[in-house]
């Protein structure tokens, strides 16, 4: 398991994407995301202050604030993990959460998306089919 070196000095712990390595790096990219301050937006479920629409924040002022921290933290949560993962499979998970309401994708379901295909590598959908190894499993 290697790192990867960002323009400030500073190293992403890389993923290769095999489970014997996910526990490793899991540990390190959890202190790395605590060390630069965006480990909330890693957590199961996401942070409560993030808005419906990335780019639509609304409340007061104290509430706006908020909210953009909390699109700050995921923001860099996602591009640390697009720049952790070493493969086209793992890229393709940040890839399954963008959406029109968040086209950056949210860093809490790029994880669990990532921690099912981990735990139990015939479940993630688009793998298995990619794959023609549906046997039996309903996706629908």
């Amino acid at each position: 398991m290697d790192s990867v070196r960002s323009e400030r000095g500073s190293s992403t712990p890389a993923f290769t994407g095999k489970k014997e390595d996910f526990t490793v790096w899991w540990t390190r990219f959890g202190a790395y995301a605590n060390l630069l301050g965006f480990a909330p937006a890693l957590q199961e479920g996401g942070e409560d202050d993030l808005p419906t629409i990335e780019n639509e924040i609304t409340g007061s002022d104290e509430e706006k604030a908020m909210k953009n921290a909390a699109v700050k933290r995921n923001t860099m949560a996602v591009y640390k993990l697009a720049m952790a993962f070493q493969t086209g499979r793992l890229i393709r998970f940040i890839n399954r959460t963008q959406t029109d309401d968040w086209p950056t994708g949210k860093a809490h379901d790029i994880m669990r998306l990532l921690k099912t295909s981990i735990n139990d590598p015939g479940g993630d959908e688009e793998e298995a089919k990619r794959r023609g190894a549906t046997q039996g499993r309903s996706f629908t």
